[in-house]
């Protein structure tokens, strides 16, 4: 694995990136990549990149949130970043949630699922 860093990011790759994380005052900000999207307590939003794509935004604001169920996403990125599931076809799949990406070609990134439940502020109604 080879960490690149640049002025404002850190950036985590193997054969690709597959995650990052920029410094800000209340912790650390970060995103990684999934074939999937995993509707998880530990993401604030699931973007979708292209088909089999997908964008997973974090916070890490102490130590604890760097839980189990985040370091085993971390783990999955990581074997993506090694790009096993295009080496290994039988590669496990991991079961797909209910959001899918949208059948339409993609000329930008969707935003295809918000935890409810995150404190990442948002912007007024306009």
């Amino acid at each position: 694995m080879r960490v690149v860093s640049s002025k404002t990011r850190i950036a985590f790759m193997t054969r690709m990136r597959f995650a990052g994380c920029t410094v800000r005052s209340d912790g650390l900000r970060g995103a990684l990549l999934l074939v999937r999207p995993a509707r998880a307590r530990c993401f604030d939003r699931i973007v979708c990149y292209a088909p089999g794509t997908f964008g997973h935004e974090f916070r890490l604001r102490r130590e604890a949130d760097l839980d189990r169920e985040l370091r085993r996403y971390l783990g999955e990125a990581y074997e993506i970043g090694g790009q096993r599931h295009v080496r290994e076809p039988s590669w496990k799949r991991p079961r797909r949630d209910s959001v899918r990406p949208p059948a339409r070609p993609m000329t930008r990134a969707i935003v295809v699922w918000k935890n409810p439940r995150s404190t990442r502020s948002r912007p007024a109604a306009t």
